[in-house]
């Protein structure tokens, strides 16, 4: 086992992205997430489009996941300017 689970708690995935227009041309890396003690840097998503050589063509999309657990507050540190548009949702049981 790789990992340790605290029976009663209640964990979630927190996901947010950037759906502005220029969602694809940015690059904000990284992005923290803190709590208390609990600090967690997180990149965006790979870059999946490449222009056939290899080189990618650096349009991915701004996409951050992130393990959280409920009922707590939560701050979200941005290397720079935050995107004016963005969509945040939280999945969990």
């Amino acid at each position: 086992m790789d990992s340790w689970l605290c029976p009663g708690t209640k964990y979630a995935i927190l996901k947010f992205d950037h759906v502005g227009t220029d969602k694809r041309n940015q690059v904000i890396l990284p992005v923290n997430i803190t709590s208390d003690s609990w600090i967690n840097n997180i990149n965006m998503l790979w870059e999946w489009e490449w222009d056939g050589s290899n080189e990618p063509k650096d349009e991915r999309l701004i996409r951050f996941f992130s393990l959280i657990k409920m009922n707590k507050y939560y701050h979200i540190g941005w290397p720079t300017n935050v995107p004016k548009s963005m969509r945040f949702a939280i999945t969990a049981d």
